[in-house]
């Protein structure tokens, strides 16, 4: 990671954080449960991502040994399969939060 990147972001999360706890009245345990969640939702993600590949890949072996036709596990390499399962695990997140 580039460390000007990492910089700018410690600055403007910095700069969040005083912002909200200064003039928003928001509290650092606040920020630490929104830490949590996020750490949920990573996890949440993770899982996702694991199985929608281990699944493709199964029905893409599946579909190679009992039919003539061949697929490519290169249709596994496409950004699509990670931005799909971001959004399935931040869903499920949410849902889960939600508790009704």
């Amino acid at each position: 990671m580039e460390p000007f990147l990492v910089l700018v972001v410690a600055i403007t999360s910095l700069a969040g954080i005083a912002l909200s706890t200064r003039w928003l009245g928001r509290s650092l345990a606040g920020l630490r449960a929104a830490l949590g969640g996020l750490l949920e939702c990573l996890g949440t993600i993770a899982v996702f991502t694991v199985l929608n590949f281990a699944l493709a890949a199964a029905l893409i072996i599946g579909l190679r040994s009992l039919t003539p036709w061949f697929a490519s596990l290169y249709l596994l390499d496409d950004v699509g399969w990670i931005i799909v399962s971001l959004f399935q695990g931040i869903v499920w997140s949410l849902w889960r939060r939600d508790r009704r």
